[in-house]
């Protein structure tokens, strides 16, 4: 009987094991990425004149989601007044949305 019930416990230690590797694992992973966004974002201000920041936006992998549009920081505006396209996801409401480019490829 109590042979039975220490074999049911290291069963159930293995698997809590197993999980804390997994997100040993996952964490690690989430630190390289961080550490390539760093190392990117420096990049980029290296590049940049003084005064002219980038914001980079970053989301974890796992996360699929699309930021909903309260999310997003309003548009940068060029001097002509149109939203540039720099640095917002395809389909939002900082992008260019006026008429379709299907009608500039024919030909």
């Amino acid at each position: 009987m109590v042979l039975m019930l220490v074999e049911v416990v290291l069963e159930r230690v293995e698997v809590v094991l197993e999980r804390v590797t997994e997100e040993q694992e996952l964490a690690k992973v989430e630190q390289e990425q961080i550490r390539v966004v760093l190392v990117h974002k420096q990049v980029v201000q290296d590049r940049k004149p003084a005064g002219q920041e980038q914001m980079l936006v970053v989301e974890p992998p796992q996360e699929a989601k699309e930021p909903a549009a309260e999310e997003l920081p309003p548009a940068p505006r060029n001097p002509n007044g149109a939203a540039e396209h720099v640095g917002y996801p395809s389909g939002s409401d900082g992008a260019h949305q006026s008429g379709s480019h299907d009608e500039d490829q024919s030909g």
